[in-house]
C-alpha cells in the first residue's frame, strides 16, 4: 500500500467517526475531500513539500501539518483521539455503515458492533423501534450486503 493510500484511508477514517460523533460538516468534507486527492495524486505525498502540498485542492495549514506529522511520527493529536472511540464502532464504520445509524443503533439498541448487529438480528432480538426511517433502512441494508 502506498502512504497516499495509507493516508487516504486514515483520513476517511477521520471523515466517518467525525460525522458519527456530530462534528461540524465543514470539517469532515474537507477530510473526505483530502482523502479524494490523495487517492487521485500521481506523485507521492512524502515526497512534496509543503508549499506544493497546500497548492493541492482544499488543503490549508491544518490538512498540511496532520500529514507532514502522520509522515514522521505515524500518528497526530486528533487521529489519537479518533483511534480512541470503540473499536466496534469504527469497524462498523470502516465496513461502510452509515454513520447516522452506527449512532442510532448504539444509542437506540445498545449495538456497537457488526458482530453485536448480526447476533441480534439472527437471534430475533435486534429492535429498530425509535430507529429514524432513513438510518432503519441503512442498517437494514447494510445487514443483506455483509
Amino acid at each position: 500500500m502506498s502512504r497516499n493510500e495509507e493516508l487516504a484511508g486514515i483520513f476517511q477514517e477521520i471523515a466517518a467517526v467525525m460525522q458519527y460523533q456530530g462534528e461540524s460538516w465543514f470539517k469532515i468534507k474537507a477530510y473526505i475531500d483530502f482523502s479524494s486527492t490523495l487517492t487521485g495524486l500521481k506523485r507521492a505525498v512524502e515526497d512534496m513539500t509543503a508549499t506544493e502540498l497546500e497548492a493541492l485542492p482544499g488543503v490549508g495549514r491544518i490538512i498540511r501539518e496532520k500529514t507532514h506529522r502522520y509522515l514522521e511520527d505515524g500518528t497526530f493529536p486528533l487521529l489519537e483521539r479518533i483511534r480512541k472511540v470503540d473499536p466496534g464502532i469504527r469497524g462498523m464504520l470502516a465496513a461502510g455503515m452509515m454513520p447516522a445509524a452506527v449512532r442510532a443503533l448504539e444509542q437506540k439498541a445498545g449495538i456497537t458492533s457488526t458482530e453485536a448487529l448480526h447476533t441480534a438480528s439472527q437471534g430475533g432480538t435486534l429492535s429498530l423501534s425509535g430507529i429514524p426511517t432513513r438510518q432503519r433502512n441503512a442498517i437494514k441494508a447494510f445487514l443483506a450486503e455483509h
